[in-house]
């Protein structure tokens, strides 16, 4: 409780909602503290400055305004393990889904169709594991060029363990389709030791450069330091 100018008494005893009444209580310590301390001026906007944002967070926090979030199903589940979700810049109608097994799902509305199936390139142990069809990211000019690139883990050529890591460009033949013979590789890196380690992250910088993480492809620790070695693309 503070006491105000006019000497009236101001108290947080009816403030029932844990964050208003936290927030009422910060304030109450700061008013004593400037009141006994003769804090300056400068001190005490600083110090509203540090409470303001925490203090109106708390406030919305607590209020009526705030609004519990609700997941919206869009589309059935997908079984073929979803790892990326992705749109073309701009576009706000449609989500595109990576599924491991190796083929991309383009959801609008309540309608669901295959965009592109690369089940015949991919290598995948099991859904779940660190192989298969990982990621895609749309050209900054997809709308004008169709252009987009994926990432999947190939197999290695035969009396070779392990997988190779690919990055091929492909074209979109329609809206809803991409056409699977305008494939393209750019990145082939042979991961002969190791299935797992696979990297998979891609996605376009502001300069319009495409970005990729590799992976090691080593067992557990990188035994062979190729995650520190500048000279290995491993």
């Amino acid at each position: 409780m503070i006491s105000t100018s006019q000497g009236r008494s101001l108290t947080c005893r009816g403030v029932r909602s844990v964050p208003r009444r936290a927030l009422c209580v910060a304030a109450c310590a700061l008013c004593r503290s400037v009141r006994s301390a003769n804090i300056s001026v400068v001190t005490y906007v600083r110090l509203a400055c540090v409470m303001l944002p925490w203090g109106l967070s708390a406030w919305l926090g607590g209020g009526a305004w705030a609004q519990a979030i609700h997941p919206v199903p869009i589309a059935p589940p997908f079984s073929g393990g979803p790892v990326d979700v992705r749109s073309p810049p701009g576009d706000y109608s449609r989500i595109f889904v990576v599924q491991q097994k190796g083929d991309i799902q383009v959801v609008r509305g309540a309608r669901v169709s295959t965009f592109l199936d690369l089940h015949a390139l991919v290598k995948i142990g099991r859904v779940g594991d660190e192989q298969g069809l990982l990621a895609v990211a749309f050209a900054p000019d997809y709308h004008a060029t169709g252009r987009f690139y994926v990432y999947y883990t190939a197999p290695s050529p035969p009396g070779q363990g392990g997988d190779v890591l690919t990055i091929a460009e492909y074209h979109a033949s329609s809206p809803e389709h991409a056409d699977p013979a305008s494939g393209r590789v750019l990145l082939a890196v042979a991961h002969p030791d190791a299935s797992d380690e696979n990297g998979g992250g891609m996605v376009f910088g502001p300069d319009g450069y495409l970005y990729a993480t590799l992976g090691v492809g080593s067992s557990t620790g990188d035994p062979s330091n190729d995650g520190q070695n500048l000279q290995t693309l491993r």
